[in-house]
């Protein structure tokens, strides 16, 4: 067989395998077999001269090259489609953190009633959390109201509401900044005291007392210094009283 002829089979073998399917029947096989046979039987004939003169019409060796070839490329394309749905998916701990969170960023949750995946912004998670947990009942708690709000108020309006404060500089500021229904104890601050409103016996800077207040309109200190008498006032008064109702200035 002539080099030419070789050439023009190489040739056909590439348009065959541009047709070849899965489905096509492979017939090289068969062929494999013959030249097998004729060898062990002591052919002399070439592979090429068999091929040439046996061979029918799309049943050559090449024709099971080219299905191998197609089948090759088909478990090829497979595993590469494979390979590419792997690499597009990740591990949990390798997508990135995420520290600095706002109330725009989305979550992905499964709608039970909906049966599917749906997105939801963080702040609607948040703003359903704090719901449950205002309208939750915790037993444990040793208060009437048995829920976090309703137990906070009423311990709230348990507190007592009287403080105490040292170091005062200023009866009057203090006054300022009462609430109502408020008792202050108070300690002066000796000779860090800078009001001008105390008697003028300077012992009355080391004094202690207490602050009724009511509201601005109704608001009585009373001052008890070391080594001098008593005294109290009305908050809006300029001068001190002692008990006896006498002013002390």
């Amino acid at each position: 067989m002539s080099d030419e002829n070789i050439i023009d089979v190489d040739q056909n073998e590439t348009d065959t395998c541009e047709e070849i399917t899965d489905t096509d029947t492979i017939s090289g096989e068969d062929k494999s077999e013959n030249i097998s046979t004729n060898e062990a039987a002591g052919t002399t004939e070439d592979i090429d001269a068999d091929y040439s003169i046996d061979e029918e019409p799309g049943e050559s060796s090449e024709n099971t090259s080219c299905s191998e070839a197609n089948e090759a490329t088909t478990v090829s394309g497979a595993t590469a489609s494979q390979v590419a749905e792997t690499a597009g998916s990740k591990r949990w701990n390798e997508y990135t953190s995420s520290t600095d969170l706002d109330d725009t960023d989305e979550l992905m949750i499964l709608d039970t009633s909906a049966k599917a995946n749906k997105r939801t912004l963080l702040s609607k998670l948040a703003d359903y959390v704090l719901g449950k947990l205002a309208d939750k009942v915790f037993a444990k708690l040793e208060t009437q109201n048995k829920t976090v709000i309703g137990a906070l108020n009423e311990l709230n309006s348990k507190q007592s509401k009287t403080i105490s404060v040292s170091n005062v500089t200023d009866i009057q500021t203090l006054v300022n900044s009462a609430m109502g229904g408020t008792n202050i104890l108070f300690h002066l601050a000796g000779a860090g005291y800078t009001g001008n409103d105390l008697p003028k016996d300077t012992k009355y800077g080391y004094g202690s007392g207490i602050i009724f207040y009511r509201n601005a309109g109704s608001c009585k200190i009373v001052l008890i210094p070391e080594g001098s008498k008593p005294v109290w006032k009305m908050s809006d008064w300029t001068k001190w009283r002692d008990f006896a109702n006498n002013i002390v200035d």
